[in-house]
């Protein structure tokens, strides 16, 4: 049986990151830059040393899922597509997933010409002030964010291989932590 919110999830992440190639591929056409595929900021540059692997992570992983089907460490556990509960929490986390795309590209055409990976300090552009920008400053970035939790919690749900494995966890950090942190 195929897991249709993995599924949906693993496009719509695919999605989202094929289409901003496709923007960086059409600026530079256009510009000649990179349109901010490497940051000009070095603040910017020294953060890309951990957004690009965390991008790669998330891109792959759920594609990893998908393929391991019944076995194997990333593959879903029956539990998680049978339980009610954990089944509509990835099916709500897979609508999610599409909607913050849905949104996310809304913006990416609002911004039109104006879209860039990177903050330009030497580019200056028109502030749009209208649509979700209205509402949240950087609304693109926000959306980035609910993408990666609904797809933490699309995964996180994929790969506990118990039931009772998240109390395990705790109780073993918990444990842990009390044996780090205690005075002998």
């Amino acid at each position: 049986m195929a897991d249709i919110p993995l599924l949906l999830l693993t496009a719509t992440i695919w999605a989202y990151w094929t289409r901003v190639g496709v923007m960086v591929v059409r600026a530079r056409r256009r510009t000649g830059h990179l349109a901010g595929l490497v940051p000009q900021q070095r603040l910017e540059r020294l953060m890309w040393i951990v957004w690009v692997p965390l991008v790669a992570a998330w891109m792959a992983l759920p594609l990893l899922g998908l393929t391991t089907r019944t076995t194997g460490l990333l593959a879903v556990p029956p539990f998680a597509r049978e339980q009610p509960v954990y089944a509509a929490l990835r099916w709500v986390a897979a609508a999610g997933a599409i909607a913050c795309l849905l949104l996310t590209m809304k913006c990416w055409s609002r911004m039109g010409r104006a879209w860039r990976m990177d903050v330009a300090s030497d580019e200056r552009t028109e502030l749009i002030t209208d649509g979700l920008f209205a509402r949240i400053r950087h609304p693109i970035y926000a959306l980035s964010m609910l993408l990666m939790f609904c797809s933490a919690v699309n995964e996180m749900c994929s790969s506990c291989r118990e039931r009772r494995s998240w109390p395990n966890v705790a109780d073993r950090a918990k444990t842990l932590f009390r044996k780090t942190f205690s005075r002998p």
